[in-house]
């Protein structure tokens, strides 16, 4: 998974700890691509980037605004469906998903055309009440190619699925907590 470039400043006067990760005060970090996920659900880091503790720059420059920076932290342009200069499509979801509710993104793949996934993984808090998906084909015979109460890795793989124009590949939030919470899941792939 490659993201836009995301670094975390500490614009406080002491050190804060992200994700294990020590930022010593005016220090800046860049955040790999593997740790994402989890750095995009990171609550401390997000109460600080909202306190004013933290700033989320891109490869040269801060992000002005809260909402900004929370918004480029989790790579969320807007944008829901990506065609890759690769010819790669990405679907990713991302949200704030509130109490007891669920969201999904889905894609449907064009009639007689086969998508190949490539990667995928998702993120979610670690309760039992936060569950992130991606399933082929929910309205059908169901196969789930994540479904996880943790943190998922970006997994590589290599699996097929056959589009007749209503067949969906589905990423799926939900939140049964009694708390709002910050989750997501993506896949990447290729239609042919």
């Amino acid at each position: 998974m490659s993201y836009n470039i995301c670094k975390v400043k500490n614009i406080d006067t002491v050190t804060h700890t992200y994700c294990g990760q020590d930022i010593v005060a005016g220090a800046t970090y860049t955040i790999p691509d593997s740790e994402r996920l989890l750095w995009a659900a990171c609550d401390d880091l997000l109460d600080d980037i909202s306190g004013g503790d933290a700033q989320i720059w891109d490869s040269s420059a801060a992000i002005s605004g809260t909402s900004d920076q929370i918004d480029w932290l989790k790579d969320q342009s807007p944008r829901e469906v990506h065609l890759c200069a690769c010819g790669s499509i990405e679907k990713r979801l991302y949200k704030t998903v509130a109490a007891d509710d669920t969201e999904q993104l889905d894609y449907t793949v064009t009639n007689g055309k086969t998508l190949s996934i490539s990667e995928f993984a998702g993120n979610a808090a670690t309760s039992t009440d936060v569950k992130v998906e991606i399933i082929w084909d929910p309205a059908g015979t169901p196969d789930i190619l994540l479904s996880t109460h943790n943190d998922a890795q970006p997994q590589k793989t290599t699996k097929t699925f056959s589009g007749n124009g209503s067949k969906v590949m589905r990423v799926l939030l939900t939140n049964d907590s009694s708390t709002a919470e910050t989750i997501g899941a993506y896949w990447i792939g290729d239609e042919t």
